[in-house]
């Protein structure tokens, strides 16, 4: 079923009865029902639909652009009931018989009308005429004036009041929304479907039944989004845009893509997919290659892309470089001008509703405004209406909710319930020892250089580096800016070096005292966002890494004594990623996906020029050297396991064969978002005596933590529309 609203209400109708604005997704009256008419009368009177097509996709594209075809209707159709039809099936509604009132009486007319006498040699006697054949004119015309009867007291009928229904759909004891850093939940069109990412997976859940299902074959995937006519799910997995049926079956490859900053699917089987810096691209439904809708200009990221009805201009979050996502602009442009206009200053991932309304989110706030799609502006201020929903925690600009065509509001509520995770020890054997940290949004744990200290991302409302003392077992912020802080790396037991646009421009690095006494020093200024990835262990050189502008990072290196001068570490056409310093400073590891997918490759340091050596045999990510600088760990691809090798002692770099030492799936090792299946950054360390690993891991169920869940709003868009008028 395919859906629209009305500006009264909901109807539910098959795609080859609704009328064009209809099926663009705009406000409509009573003269979509007039089209409706026409086509059930067309249908009535040839046996075939007015529009038709193997799937709602291709009704909607013929019901948009086509035409019925004329020369099915029976020879016999008077020129009045011809004309009379066409009227009803103009796509211009201004030109469309506006009344069903007035179809009736026309057609009353025609039934009255005189028939056109036929030539004297063409009649025949009254006597010779068979009598079906006289009575098939009156036949028609009652059955006609019937038809228009009944669908008139049908349609013209007070629409019952739609009530605004509240419930949760909670995920099964101990499930935990991943991938938060991307859209997590979506809902199918009819409201009938839901799909979430929970446990590194895709679940589905239909919502005439009691629980979920996890859909086979998509393990790490993420990013859901349904299609038009709700029977298929898009998603990203392992580098590539895919798509799958709601009844099952195999995954479909559309395109290759980085993890997307938002998509959507729309009635004309176009996909589009934010890609930050790279901008908007635009791929079909049945796959190919992706083309760029949209480009980003430079230091500015794009996220959430949607078409607007009628398919030429184009809904998204617009992100200057050094802002937050709270401090972005929800923009439209004009695919055939190419214009740009700001509609609202302050919010991001902006859906377009049919009643005429933009919703966004500002912080943990949906908000909605009046918004005319034909004139492409707001008509009013915006209205909070829904407190304490999820979102994506400075990472993107994804707030974690979706709307449906029939007015159902789906939202993960809370920060919180997103990532609760604890610190734990696991030692070479498996064996787990739990740390007492309280349950948060914890990500890349650092060991101090002393072993006695731990500093952590989190990522929750406040958005910074803290710190967790193992002997007093106390957890301490470290920075107090409104901005985002993280990827805190210790340049010594004293001093942390992170990374912040708290000066206003893109990301940098800062230095600060491990106690957080003194002023943030400032390391850097680039335009290029940067994230500081290891120290030498004297302390006497970063390094980091940072954004191209187009789409990969390089290895950048800088003194943190003396002159402070940043110079090219690591520079090529590919991502560099996760650099790691040896103990003795004379070996860097970092990934790259220069072979097609990550792996690990070591090169002499500060030399790295002068060799390079792959040292993972099928994919790696995230490297790191043990205390001793005998071995060297790095995780796969997927997450699922802890790989050591020996290094082999000698004059030349050698290591030995890979072996795998711990199986990680119980852990926090999400898959990152660069080509083939790349990392975030490293979510693990090592304790100095290399006997056990600090990993992160989900927060143990307790008896007062409630399950995470989604809050489902049937009809909420009567709600919306009671306190958001249109002007």
């Amino acid at each position: 079923m395919s859906v629209a609203f009305t500006g009264a209400g909901v109807i539910l109708g098959t795609a080859a009865y609704m009328a064009p604005e209809q099926a663009r997704g705009k406000v409509v009256d009573k003269r979509a029902d007039v089209w409706a008419f026409g086509c059930v009368l067309f249908e009535m009177l040839t046996a075939r639909r007015a529009f038709d097509g193997t799937d709602a996709t291709e009704m909607i594209a013929a019901v948009v652009r086509g035409e019925p075809e004329w020369s099915a209707l029976p020879a016999a159709t008077s020129p009045g009931l011809r004309a009379l039809l066409k009227r009803c099936l103009e796509k211009d509604p201004k030109r469309r018989i506006r009344d069903i009132g007035d179809v009736r009486f026309e057609l009353e007319e025609i039934v009255r009308a005189p028939a056109t006498p036929e030539p004297a040699a063409a009649r025949e006697s009254p006597a010779r005429v068979p009598l079906w054949r006289r009575a098939a004119p009156m036949a028609a015309a009652v059955l006609v004036t019937a038809a228009v009867a009944g669908y008139v007291g049908r349609t013209l009928a007070p629409e019952p009041d739609r009530a605004t229904t509240r419930f949760s759909v909670a995920l099964a004891r101990g499930d935990q929304f991943t991938f938060t850093g991307r859209h997590v939940v979506a809902i199918s069109p009819a409201g009938t479907h839901l799909a979430y990412v929970a446990n590194g997976r895709l679940y589905l859940h239909a919502m005439d039944q009691l629980g979920a299902t996890p859909i086979r074959g998509v393990e790490g995937g993420r990013s859901p989004f349904f299609s038009a006519d709700g029977q298929w799910i898009g998603f990203w997995q392992g580098g590539q845009l895919k798509k799958i049926s709601i009844t099952g079956g195999a995954p479909v490859v559309l395109c290759a893509a980085d993890s997307p900053w938002g998509a959507s699917w729309g009635a004309d089987d176009v996909i589009l997919f934010g890609q930050g810096p790279k901008g908007i691209m635009r791929v079909y439904g049945s796959g190919g290659t992706p083309e760029v809708l949209i480009a980003a200009d430079e230091g500015q990221s794009v996220h959430g892309p949607v078409m607007l009805p009628g398919g030429r201009a184009v809904l998204f979050t617009l992100l200057a470089q050094g802002g937050n996502w709270d401090q972005a602009e929800i923009v439209v442009q004009s695919l055939d001008s190419g214009d740009r206009r700001v509609l609202v200053r302050g919010g991001r991932d902006a859906r377009y509703v049919a009643t005429g309304h933009l919703v966004y989110a500002l912080e943990t706030t949906l908000l909605a405004v009046p918004f005319d799609a034909d004139a492409l502006e707001v008509a009013g201020g915006p209205v909070p209406l829904v407190e304490d929903v999820a979102n994506a925690a400075g990472i993107t600009g994804a707030a974690h909710f979706a709307l449906a065509a029939d007015g159902t509001l789906v939202y993960v509520g809370g920060v919180a319930a997103l990532a609760r995770r604890t610190p734990a020890w696991v030692d070479r054997q498996g064996r787990e020892e739990a740390i007492k940290a309280p349950p948060r949004a914890y990500r890349y744990p650092r060991l101090s250089p002393d072993g006695t200290r731990v500093a952590l991302d989190l990522r929750d409302e406040q958005q910074d580096v803290w710190i967790w003392h193992l002997a007093g077992e106390t957890l301490t912020r470290l920075t107090l800016d409104p901005a985002n802080e993280q990827y805190g790396v210790w340049a010594s037991n004293e001093r942390i070096v992170f990374g912040s646009p708290r000066a206003g421009s893109a990301t940098n690095l800062f230095m600060q005292s491990a106690d957080g006494t003194g002023a943030a020093e400032r390391l850097t200024e680039s335009q290029r966002t940067q994230f500081p990835m290891a120290v030498s262990l004297d302390g006497s050189r970063l390094v980091f890494r940072e954004d191209t502008g187009s789409g990969s990072t390089d290895l950048m290196m800088v003194s943190l004594d003396g002159e402070r001068r940043p110079q090219p570490l690591v520079q090529t056409p590919f991502t560099e990623y996760n650099a790691e310093i040896s103990p003795d400073g004379r070996w860097l590891a970092h990934e790259s996906n220069e072979s097609g997918r990550f792996e690990i490759y070591v090169r002499p340091f500060p030399n790295v020029n002068d060799r390079r050596w792959q040292v993972s045999t099928e994919g790696g990510t995230r490297p790191l050297w043990a205390r001793s600088g005998r071995e060297l760990f790095y995780i796969t691809p997927a997450g699922d396991a802890l790989m050591s090798m020996g290094i082999v002692s000698g004059p030349a770099f050698k290591v030995a064969t890979p072996t795998k030492l711990l199986d990680t799936r119980a852990y926090y090792f999400p898959i990152g978002t660069g080509t083939g299946q790349g990392s975030p950054g490293r979510m693990y360390d090592v304790s100095p005596d290399g006997r056990r690993f600090l990993m992160l891991k989900a927060a143990a169920d307790s008896t007062d933590a409630p399950p995470a869940s989604i809050t489902v709003v049937q009809n909420w868009t009567e709600e919306l529309k009671r306190r958001v008028p249109i002007p």
